[in-house]
């Protein structure tokens, strides 16, 4: 009977040979890292163009002019515009000054208050 119970079994020590075949075979099998690409910078926002309601919109805005705001109702306003986005408006009534918010597409038309009495009270064309 070979048995190999009670027999000492010789174990190899490391030698710098295979200790690089072991740290070769380690890294073959770790994943290969990429280098990353720079990223590219991105690119600055080309000057966004107002339309050319928002720039008359907005020059009123900046004036502070007095206009009229027609409605869809066939109500006319007479005000100032304090701000504006995409779909409404906010106003402010000379009458009262109270300040309203219209949505936009329930504007017929906007037209500059030239000539025509503004407030309350205020001088008429023909000096009365």
């Amino acid at each position: 009977m070979n048995s190999t119970i009670g027999k000492a079994i010789p174990i190899s020590t490391p030698t710098a040979r295979n200790a690089a075949e072991a740290r070769a075979k380690l890294d073959s099998m770790q994943p290969k890292l990429v280098k990353a690409q720079p990223q590219q910078q991105p690119q600055p926002k080309k000057e966004q163009r107002l339309s050319p309601e928002a720039d008359y919109i907005r020059g009123l805005i900046d004036t502070q002019a007095p206009v009229f705001v027609a409605l869809q109702t066939g109500e006319d306003i007479a005000c100032r515009i304090i701000w504006c986005d995409r779909y409404s408006v906010l106003i402010s009534d000379s009458a009262d000054n109270q300040e309203l918010l219209i949505w936009k597409h329930s504007i017929r038309s906007l037209r500059p208050a030239e000539n025509q009495i503004w407030m309350k009270g205020g001088d008429n064309d023909d000096g009365k």
